[in-house]
């Protein structure tokens, strides 16, 4: 798709970028609300973090663009949904603090699982 600029004025400039910023924000959104809905509560997940170390959790709160992931470390981070990796297996110290917070949810996924 090409658009010719050259014979728009200022205003009208101003006001295509207008439109586009708000088209992207509204594209972004839709892959954050798209991502976050691919998880569930209880999911393992890693993400790297800012100094590039691989961080690995489990879902305790989905949001409308945003997941709470608790880490073996007993930290909360609040993420994009969009950097999140699904690992299938668990640590036994992150699968310990799962049993710890919500037992009876554990007991429901494992025997999903497993059947």
């Amino acid at each position: 798709m090409s658009v010719n600029i050259d014979a728009l004025s200022v205003e009208d400039l101003i006001e295509l970028n207008k439109q586009v910023v708000t088209r992207i924000k509204e594209l972004q959104s839709q892959a954050e609300i798209n991502a976050a809905s691919q998880f569930r509560i209880g999911d393992i997940v890693s993400f790297t973090a800012k100094d590039d170390k691989k961080i690995v959790g489990f879902i305790t709160a989905i949001q409308k663009y945003k997941v709470k992931v608790f880490t073996e470390e007993n930290q909360t981070w609040t993420l994009p949904a969009s950097i999140l990796v699904p690992k299938a297996k668990p640590s036994k110290k992150l699968l310990s603090l799962l049993e710890e917070l919500f037992p009876p949810f554990v007991k429901i996924k494992t025997s999903v699982r497993k059947s």
